[in-house]
């Protein structure tokens, strides 16, 4: 898969909920190239370690979230 640039992202994400609230791979340090979008439905846990994201993937919940994928965590 290549990597994305503004207007792929933009023609993207015109394409999803407008209110959903955009996630990334967090922790460490770099930048990774983003490589797709993908809608998720996520649960928020502010108990969670500081280097977890706060944010976990999680069909039981019905707040919806767009996760940028990048090359960190590249998915075929």
């Amino acid at each position: 898969m290549k990597n994305m640039t503004v207007a792929d992202i933009i023609q993207k994400l015109n394409q999803l909920p407008q209110d959903a609230l955009v996630l990334v791979d967090g922790y460490e340090g770099g930048l990774d190239a983003v490589i797709d979008t993908k809608v998720i439905h996520i649960l928020y846990d502010e108990k969670k370690e500081w280097y977890y994201g706060p944010y976990e993937d999680s069909e039981n919940s019905t707040q919806v979230g767009v996760y940028l994928l990048s090359t960190r965590g590249k998915r075929h």
